[in-house]
Parts: C-alpha cells; structure tokens; sequence
C-alpha cells in the first residue's frame, strides 16, 4: 500500500486524543446493497434515523430514492425537475446535491434538500414525509430557506448536515470562475460563497447582519454564530474553503472532518472540533490551497489560516471525496476516517498516530468515480459511485457488537437503583433499572439516557453512547413526623 504521513505542526493543535492504528480486517470488502431496481448518477447517501433501516440515496438529475433491505422502492421519493417552483438544472456540478434528515424527523418529517435551480443558483428548501405514506414526499409542505446566487457553473459546494448541536450547517463553495475566486470570495466577509453556514431551522427572526434574505427570515441565527452581532455574514461558521463538497461529523465526538478539493496542485482535509463548532475557522483558501501558498493576498487575511490535518498531492487524486469516522460493527475499522478520492477513484484509511495523521490507500481502483460516502444509522459506511456499483457498504467477518456503558447514579438521601453498578448495553439496545424510595421518601425526579418512568421502572431509549441514568429522592409529604412524640395523635 502507498502510505503518506502528514507532519504539519497543526495537527498537533488541530487533534483529538491520540488513537491506536487500526488494522482493517484481512476479508475487508465492497458488498454491492442494492438486490432490486437502479439509481443513475448517485451523489449521496443518507438514513434518516427514524429505526426504518431505509437509505435515500441522491441522484443528481433530481431523484431522491429510498431503499430497504436492498430494493429500491417506487414511486420515487422525491423529484426535483422543470415543474419545481425555481425550476431545475442538472449535470456538470449542478443538480441535486445534498440532503439532511432534521433530527426530529421521526415525529416532524421534515428533511432538507439542496440543489440548483433554472439559473444554477443555489437552493435549500424543506420537505415533510407524507403523513400517510413515510416513503413518499409531500409537495406541499415545500419552504424554502435560502436562495444564494451563484456566478459561475461550478463550485456550488452542495452538503448539508444537522451538526451535534442540533443546527443545520450547509456547505458553500466560492462559486467557481477561473482560478476559483475571481474577487477572493472565500475571504470575503460579506459573501455566503467558499464558506461552511450554520443556521437554526426551528426558528424564524430578523437579523440586520443576515445575508441570505430581509426582514424575517425562514431560519434563525444561532447566537453564538461568528458573525451574529456584525462583521460579517451572520450565516457564516467558517471561511477560506474551495469546494467542500463532501464532508461529515463523527457520530461519537461531534468533530467535523472536511474534504475540500484542490485548485491544481492539493486536496486537502479540514477538521474542527466538536467544542470549537461556534468559533471561526479560516482554512485558507485562496491565500493557500491546503498549506502551500496560492496567490499572495495583499494585505493578509482576517484570520489566521488553519492548516489541514491531511492533504495529498496529484499523484495520489484530483479530487477529494469527503468520507466518516467508522463507527460501526467492523472492529478493525472502529476509529478510521474513511475518505476518497473522485479523480483516481481510490479510497485511502487514515489514523491519528501521536499528534500526526496517517493515510494508506486500501483495495485497488474499481469503476465508477467516488462521489460521497453515507452512514447508516449502525455506522456501517457506504461507498456511492457514478457509475459501475453505484452503492457498496464495506463488510468482514469482523464484527463485534458496539457496547456502551450506562451508568446509574443517585444524588442524595432517599433510595437506591436497582441494578446499581454500571451496565454494559449494545448499541440500539435498552436496559431498564427499578428506582427505589425508602421508607418515608418518593421519587423526585429520574433523567438520562433518553429514558421514560413507568411506576418504578425506568427504562432507556436506544443506547448510542455512554450515558448516565440519575435518580433524586424526596420527603414523602404525606408522613407526618411527630417530633419526639411518636405516639401522639396530633
């Protein structure tokens, strides 16, 4: 395998805590998911974490497609073409590009599209499932967010997630033309282009620093945003990206990793930690594409760059691919960030050793350029090609359940949980624990672990994580007590 080892000095900064090398299983392989039906063009995958197991998968010609246990399923979820208000373009970079499931979709429906319209502008636009059917979207129910006007046809960026904060972040590039930025959008403050966004799509207020529209607009801004009070676009988390065309938040800390193609020299990712979300970050680009030197920027920057933690030259690919943080039931692969390359088509493994990152590239080249990965709600990834296998999930005999541990815990006087030693739980299961009040005490109040109390009885929902079950105690105000007068009757 060829190996390359990034050793910016960053990285240190830039790390999590150190992880062992993961050695991907011998019987590693692609497994082809779909059994029945076609998608054309893919340019995603996503689960909506609502317990269905479904995957919707993007094409970019406008289809949004679902499918269960291997079958593509018809009609088609949902159709985004000429007839669309705004109207549609495909091919090229343009089409549909990204969708994001909101967090509550299980009891709200509501997912998110991004795409290009009829002028190849940029559009986020929110869908609600059919009430009556779940694999069917309902037209009606279409808001759209945000129009942002794009002056080229490339580098319209197009992902968009909901981060662990519950907010939605949307991917912008700096809007093409030659050289990527003719006037140096990704720097500029007061664009929306070459940016990552973050907005609160469970709101609605004014904002005079907002950029995506007056007055009330369809979304909030987070408070803590960079730019929330001026100097900015309020919209904007960070600056100084290319085209983020693909990036992810590891499932387990929240960090977000971001593949950020290269102008003609370096592809690169991007990382921002989990507790560094609302704070800005300034990757660079067009002073820098990844940590060389682009274009002198007269004048500097208005923030300091923030290298990369890995980037790899032209011999390695031409245009990165964004991938995830394995976190699912491969045990050689748990804490690998699965990444590739569109250009060669080749995926590469990466691992922090120390306060450096790691990548090797892994299997051979198979047909079909690497459009995305996708993450189902088990963690298992999926590579999405636009040709060839368009969706394959990596498989081994390696499997070994994720476990949590679920703690109970209880703050002062007045009872106990039974079991009351820290319980090991696999990943999507549940455990329950019995809340005992002594004698003259009542239960006060049970939280954690996303649980409901039933009489005594507390059980949690889908464990995801470590988790803490905490129970308080209270005096039951129906026993009297006589002070040193047990016998009396007043």
């Amino acid at each position: 395998m060829n190996r390359c080892l990034l050793s910016l000095s960053a990285a240190v900064a830039l790390g999590t805590s150190a992880s062992a090398w993961a050695q991907p299983p011998a019987d590693l392989s692609l497994q082809p998911v779909i059994t029945s039906g076609t998608v054309s063009g893919a340019t995603g995958l996503r689960h909506a974490g609502d317990g269905s197991g479904r995957l919707f998968v993007l094409e970019q010609g406008g289809n949004l497609k679902i499918i269960q246990n291997g079958v593509v399923l018809a009609p088609t979820f949902l159709t985004l073409n000429a007839s669309t208000p705004g109207g549609f373009t495909g091919g090229g970079e343009s089409g549909l590009l990204g969708v994001a499931f909101h967090p509550q979709f299980a009891s709200n429906r509501k997912f998110y599209v991004n795409y290009t319209d009829g002028n190849g502008d940029t559009r986020i636009v929110e869908y609600q499932a059919s009430d009556s059917n779940p694999n069917v979207a309902d037209l009606g129910t279409r808001r759209q967010l945000m129009l942002i006007a794009q002056p080229d046809w490339n580098h319209n960026g197009g992902n968009l997630l909901f981060g662990p904060d519950g907010y939605l972040y949307i991917g912008m590039g700096d809007g093409g033309g030659n050289g990527g930025t003719g006037a140096g959008r990704s720097q500029a403050l007061n664009s929306l282009l070459g940016k990552m966004l973050r907005i609160d799509v469970d709101g609605s207020a004014a904002n005079a620093h907002a950029c995506g529209g007056t007055g009330t607009l369809p979304y909030a801004i987070p408070s803590d945003n960079p730019f929330a009070n001026g100097g900015g676009c309020a919209e904007i988390a960070y600056i100084g990206l290319r085209n983020p065309w693909r990036w992810s938040f590891d499932r387990v800390t929240g960090d977000l990793y971001i593949g950020d193609v290269g102008q003609n020299a370096i592809e690169e990712v991007d990382f921002v930690a989990a507790d560094q979300l609302n704070q800005i970050h300034n990757f660079g680009w067009k002073c820098y594409e990844a940590s060389n030197v682009y274009t002198n920027c007269s004048g500097g920057m208005a923030y300091p760059h923030v290298l990369p933690i890995m980037q790899y030259p032209r011999s390695q690919g031409y245009s990165i691919t964004g991938g995830y943080m394995y976190r699912g039931p491969i045990q050689g692969l748990r804490g690998t960030y699965i990444f590739g390359d569109y250009g060669s088509r080749k995926i590469f493994f990466a691992n922090k050793v120390g306060t450096s990152w790691t990548f090797s590239e892994w299997g051979t080249a198979q047909s079909g350029g690497i459009t995305s990965f996708g993450e189902d709600e088990e963690g298992n990834v999926y590579v999405v090609r636009s040709g060839g296998v368009a969706i394959t999930r990596f498989t081994s005999t390696d499997i070994k359940p994720i476990v949590h541990t679920v703690t109970p815990t209880v703050i002062g006087p007045g009872g106990s949980i039974d079991p009351s030693v820290p319980q090991e739980v696999e990943e999507g299961d549940t455990v329950s624990f019995e809340i005992l009040a002594d004698p003259h005490f009542v239960i006060d109040e049970v939280s954690g672990c996303g649980g409901v109390l039933s009489g005594t009885t507390w059980t949690t929902g889908p464990i995801d994580a470590d988790c803490e079950v905490v129970a308080v105690f209270m005096p039951d105000a129906d026993v009297i007590f006589y002070d040193g007068f047990e016998d009396s009757p007043l």
